[in-house]
């Protein structure tokens, strides 16, 4: 059975739990989580794990049928279909999972076989993908004369019998060697009287490129007209590490690097030198026509000009803005400004507003002003890092007056506000605690009942429920006891006791079973003389004789009347018979009873119904007051279950049962008032199948009630037993 607390917990000054359960502190270590968490996967992918702390899980994934499309869901290459193209052919090239494509070359047109021999050559016929689409044989005919190839061609038709003889040109060589006639080429013996093997010939027909690479000067000795020595130049945007370029009619620096300002002639003073170093004072050596030239300033080209770090100055005294300007803003844009030096003063001279916040960081503030205006209507002091008792220890206000300041502080030792002076409030005002009048300018207030008082003035009504008053304060006095009537005392001054006297009766048990007693009573209701006689039956109200004599009935039906929450009520005719009896329930109007005096005592319990109160006046010897009561409700209506006054109690504490069939509920709750408003807390419920009742508070009638809700309209019973503490 689960243990609930509805309204957070709280452990010494920390939360610990708020109301709906979230913990507010970290958690201390734990093997596992009590319910575990259910990982489960979403989109493409489905699978799902439950999670409670105490291992590693591993989580299976199953990929959704044709969830993943290629290109968009992946990446790298992949073959998204096949077709075949000219001289190729395929199988399987069907698109689809699972799919084996199969490419292969086309069937040629060309019969498969061995063509050529010693009698035939082959004819072949090639496309242009390389592939052999027809081949002949032409038989190979010897021509019966001799033939002769010049040039390079020639035919002839040669017959069984022929020879076919090859002979050589300048430097051409021939062998056969069966079928096969050799041709070679045994190259140029000599070049330009050079014999011998001769390579990398160039004709005059080639470029220089096939000459070897050729430097600048080696050029210039084969060319006649150049103009000008060093390195020829092939680009646009030549470097020239040294030129001389004479005196050009028109010339375009534009992408001119290094260029030495020395060698620039024809310019005005100190412009060479400025172009060098372009500073302030250079420049104003090379200007002529400048404003302050007797000054050592700074240049400035701008009505309003940018100033990207600072201004600066050399001078003690510094005027940015001059007298003639009355409206002047100033760094409008800056989200940080700082003004002045960390020491020293900066003085405004005139009226300040402060559209933001201000905040000042000084140890002092010093207000110089003879009415401060302060529009908010809570003024925090001591707000301070850590603030606590200890950092406002001494913090209020202090009024300078000389040797004598006036102060209001808080003073962390007494946990109280100290004021050095008086306090004086206006006629028709009055000290309170807590909204309750403590102290008029002429009376206490009426919930004051304990005092230190040594001296009162004249106490015209009341009643003196303290403690015994010494004869040395009282006006009336006894001096002395003296024995009177019936009365014994042991002495007359001092400690007196007084007892009754003996009357002369003999000590013993009168009457009984046939005994009828004559007893004689003196004017102070004392019994002087007692005798036992013979009872005679005298009556017609009684019946048989004196020893077995009997009261006739009344007919008042035999019960048991009264009980802890019913009072008995009886009717007794002239011979003191009971001639009728009921039972009448307590009401909250019955008069239960009522004690007066000092002392006296009671040993039954006192059982009020629901809305009864037993109110207590005087002062009693404890400061609170217990209460059980038991009701009846079958509604879902909020119902008050229990009351009680404001005007004596301040807090109450209720243990309450509920039993609706075979369901219950215990709660644990707290009350408590300020006279106005009640404050409410059930911090602890048990249920055994759940929620059964709620319950609420409030103030009507000058009286705190405790409100239950239902759940459900079953009849149900509600115990209660309630302690309320007395203000």
């Amino acid at each position: 059975m689960a243990f609930k607390i509805k309204d957070g917990l709280r452990i010494g000054t920390t939360d610990v739990f708020a109301s709906n359960a979230l913990l507010l502190v970290n958690a201390p270590t734990a093997s596992k989580w009590l319910t575990p968490a259910r990982l489960t996967l979403g989109g493409d992918l489905t699978g799902y794990v439950d999670i409670d702390g105490s291992a590693n899980v591993t989580l299976n994934a199953t990929i959704a049928a044709d969830s993943i499309a290629l290109g968009t869901d992946t990446t790298g290459n992949y073959v998204q279909s096949i077709s075949v193209g000219t001289g190729l052919s395929g199988t399987g090239l069907t698109a689809g999972e699972g799919t084996t494509a199969t490419l292969s070359l086309a069937a040629n047109v060309t019969t498969a076989g061995t063509f050529g021999n010693a009698s035939y050559i082959p004819s072949i016929t090639v496309d242009t993908y390389g592939r052999v689409t027809n081949i002949t044989e032409n038989y190979l005919q010897v021509p019966s004369s001799t033939t002769t190839l010049t040039g390079g061609s020639g035919s002839g038709t040669f017959t069984t019998g022929n020879v076919l003889t090859f002979t050589g040109g300048t430097g051409i060589s021939t062998s056969i060697s069966g079928n096969a006639v050799t041709i070679t080429n045994a190259g140029v013996t000599s070049v330009n009287g050079s014999t011998g093997a001769i390579t990398n010939v160039a004709k005059t027909t080639d470029k220089l490129s096939v000459f070897a690479s050729t430097s600048s000067s080696e050029l210039a000795g084969v060319i006649s007209d150049e103009t000008g020595t060093g390195v020829l130049v092939f680009s646009n945007s030549p470097v020239l590490v040294t030129p001389d370029l004479g005196i050009p009619s028109a010339l375009d620096l534009a992408n001119a690097n290094n260029l030495s300002i020395t060698k620039i002639s024809g310019l005005g003073t100190g412009i060479s030198t400025f172009l060098q170093t372009p500073s302030s004072t250079n420049l104003a050596s090379a200007i002529t026509d400048e404003s302050g030239s007797s000054g050592s300033g700074k240049l400035l080209f701008s009505v309003s000009p940018q100033v990207t770090t600072s201004l600066t100055t050399d001078s003690s005294s510094f005027d940015l803005v001059n007298t003639t300007a009355t409206t002047v803003n100033f760094a409008k844009a800056a989200t940080s400004l700082s003004i002045g030096a960390a020491t020293g003063t900066t003085t405004v001279n005139n009226d300040v507003v402060i559209s933001g916040n201000l905040s000042v960081q000084g140890n002092v503030e010093i207000i110089n002003s003879q009415t401060v205006t302060v529009a908010d209507k809570n003024i925090l002091l001591g707000n301070v890092a850590n603030s606590s008792n200890t950092t406002a220890n001494g913090g209020g206000i202090t009024i300078a007056a000389g040797a004598s300041d006036k102060t209001l502080n808080w003073i962390n030792a007494t946990a109280s506000w100290t004021s050095s002076e008086n306090f004086d409030l206006a006629s028709g005002k009055v000290y309170k605690i807590n909204g309750t009048d403590v102290l008029t300018s002429s009376a206490l207030g009426s919930g004051i009942t304990g005092s230190s008082l040594t001296s009162v003035g004249t106490i015209a009504t009341g009643v003196w429920q303290g403690s015994e008053i010494a004869t040395t304060y009282t006006a009336a006095k006894v001096t002395a006891v003296n024995n009177g009537t019936g009365i014994s005392v042991n002495a007359s001054t001092g400690a007196v006791t007084v007892s009754l006297a003996a009357s002369g009766v003999s000590a013993s048990t009168y009457g009984g079973a046939g005994v009828q007693t004559v007893l004689t009573v003196d004017t102070y209701g004392r019994i002087t003389s007692a005798a036992n006689v013979t009872a005679t039956v005298a009556n017609s109200n009684i019946v048989g004789n004196i020893i077995a004599s009997q009261i006739q009935p009344t007919g008042v039906t035999a019960s048991t009347y009264g009980s802890d929450h019913k009072v008995g009520v009886f009717t007794v005719d002239q011979q003191g018979r009971i001639t009728s009896a009921a039972n009448v329930e307590i009401v909250e109007t019955d008069t239960l009873l009522s004690v007066t005096g000092r002392g006296n005592t009671t040993t039954n319990n006192i059982q009020l119904n629901s809305g009864a109160a037993l109110v207590l006046s005087g002062t009693t010897s404890s400061t609170s007051e217990r209460v059980a009561n038991t009701i009846a409700i079958a509604t879902t209506s909020a119902t008050p279950v229990d009351t009680w006054l404001i005007s004596g109690y301040r807090s109450a504490k209720y243990l309450v049962q509920v039993s609706q069939g075979t369901d219950h509920q215990v709660s644990e709750v707290m009350v408590i008032h300020n006279g106005t408003t009640t404050y409410m807390t059930e911090y602890a419920v048990l249920e055994t199948n759940g929620v059964l009742v709620t319950f609420t508070s409030d103030i009507s009638s000058g009286k705190a009630r405790l409100i239950a809700t239902m759940a459900g309209a079953a009849a149900a019973n509600i115990k209660i037993d309630r302690t309320a503490v007395t203000i």
